[in-house]
């Protein structure tokens, strides 16, 4: 115990604290979809409880009491946008069934054949 402590106090002021940072690399569709969620900044995996669980988390589809239906559409801007459609029905003896689609899409984009050579 004499050798343990000071060894971690040492090895505490050498270490230097490691940041979260987003270089880019984050992908396309990680804003997730539905309006509470994304009001809430993503920060909805513990409490989801409507149509958009199925994307969130699943076992939250468990506390759905009435059918649920949602529809939202996204701009991120840069011609990009995100269409999404929500669904769960629940049913006392067989559970809740969740069904999405989701779209994501963008447009401004040439469209190019085989040779590179810019099509209609």
């Amino acid at each position: 115990m004499k050798r343990v402590l000071p060894n971690a106090l040492v090895f505490m002021l050498l270490s230097t604290p490691v940041l979260a940072q987003d270089g880019g690399s984050q992908y396309v569709l990680t804003p997730g979809a539905g309006n509470r969620a994304l009001g809430m900044g993503g920060a909805y995996g513990a409490i989801a409880d409507d149509a958009s669980a199925p994307l969130w988390n699943p076992g939250g589809l468990g506390l759905i009491a009435r059918a649920q239906f949602q529809a939202t559409r996204t701009s991120y801007g840069l011609d990009m946008n995100e269409e999404y459609l929500g669904l769960a029905l629940p049913n006392w003896r067989w559970g809740t069934l969740g069904a999405t689609v989701r779209h994501f899409g963008t447009s401004g984009l040439d469209g190019r054949d085989a040779g590179n050579f810019q099509t209609d």
